[in-house]
């Protein structure tokens, strides 16, 4: 080999590693760059979720009321100030007309006997940090709001359990929830499954939960929507011409519950002999109306106030009806007669 060719090689050599490396370095800063652009607009899976507040005063006798000022005090120091009305909705359900000092039923939340705490003060500071836990595991569980106002009742293992089981709370699930604890500790029963309703009602007529479906305006009026009849023109099932279907059909076994979409007065509630079965109406608004047909059972009774995800009857298959299923209509104006411009595709504003 020519001594030129020797030399020429000895100097690529010595220079070959240092150009390897920087090209190698330069490349990388440009991956890590790209990777930080697309990280940027990326949000962190324990980011906690926006899942909705409570809006109303607290419904609550002068025994509850005179702790208001000490629950707005810790409200404030745990950055719930927004929720004190609700809390104290949720203090006379603890409480009721029980005279123990501690009034949020705090003890346990401590890993103590059942009203071990006797200073109001101390009782209200663990309430608040409790809820506070509760309401912050919910939020990165993606959970609703009435799972966390469950779970302040049957402690935080009930947000894991709803969190693999839809992320809505309903009251088949709580009751679930309650028997499968109650089997697996030997005891007669746990918790209270009906406690968000209890305390919901603690809450002005005008207090509704924001938010209970982050898709739509309502709440779901079932557990695990599954639509087998979409709102328009279909084929009839019972004589098969096409004709306008002026709801969404959901499918359900007997006597599942069925919830009210949002809050409201029951306008109607009673056998309805133009193929809605057992059928109950319920006005939201003005020019507002739900409508629940076919149902097995009627919870409800006509001129009273339900609660947003309160349950007013049982899954059925009454009237005009080949099987057991929710017909929900969406009303903006309720009379008898089946008047198409009175109905609305439910399917908007629940988020469908």
């Amino acid at each position: 080999m020519p001594a030129t060719t020797v030399k020429t090689a000895i100097l690529i050599n010595k220079f070959k590693k240092p150009i390897i490396y920087s090209v190698l370095i330069f490349v990388m800063m440009i991956v890590l760059s790209i990777a930080a652009m697309m990280g940027a607009n990326v949000e962190s899976p324990e980011t906690p979720q926006s899942i909705g507040t409570i809006e109303g005063d607290a419904i609550v006798p002068e025994h509850i009321e005179k702790w208001r000022p000490l629950l707005e005090e810790y409200t404030e120091k745990y950055g719930v100030e927004q929720y004190t009305d609700f809390l104290l909705a949720l203090m006379y359900q603890e409480l009721g007309s029980s005279d123990t000092l501690d009034i949020m039923q705090s003890s346990e939340s401590l890993g103590l006997p059942p009203n071990a705490i006797q200073d109001p003060v101390k009782s209200v500071d663990a309430g608040v940090s409790y809820f506070k836990q509760v309401l912050e595991s919910g939020q990165k569980a993606g959970v609703d709001f009435f799972t966390i106002v469950q779970a302040y009742n049957f402690g935080s293992g009930y947000i894991g359990f709803i969190s693999i089981n839809g992320n809505r709370h309903s009251l088949d699930l709580a009751q679930q929830f309650s028997n499968e604890q109650a089997s697996k500790l030997g005891w007669d029963r746990y918790g209270d499954p009906d406690y968000v309703n209890r305390v919901m009602k603690n809450l002005t007529g005008e207090g509704e939960y924001i938010e209970t479906n982050p898709l739509g305006e309502w709440a779901l009026p079932v557990s695990n929507p599954v639509v087998t009849s979409p709102y328009g023109f279909r084929q009839d099932p019972g004589t098969g011409r096409t004709q306008f279907h002026q709801g969404v059909d959901f499918i359900c076994d007997e006597n599942d519950s069925i919830f009210s979409v949002k809050q409201g007065e029951v306008l109607v509630a009673e056998w309805n002999p133009y193929g809605y079965g057992n059928f109950i109406v319920i006005q939201h608004a003005e020019n507002e109306f739900s409508a629940y047909s076919h149902l097995v059972v009627l919870d409800v009774s006509e001129g009273q106030k339900v609660a947003q995800g309160e349950r007013i009857g049982g899954c059925g298959n009454t009237g005009y009806s080949f099987g057991n299923h929710l017909h929900f209509e969406h009303r903006v104006f309720y009379q008898k007669a089946k008047n198409l411009e009175y109905f609305r595709d439910p399917s908007i504003i629940l988020g469908l």
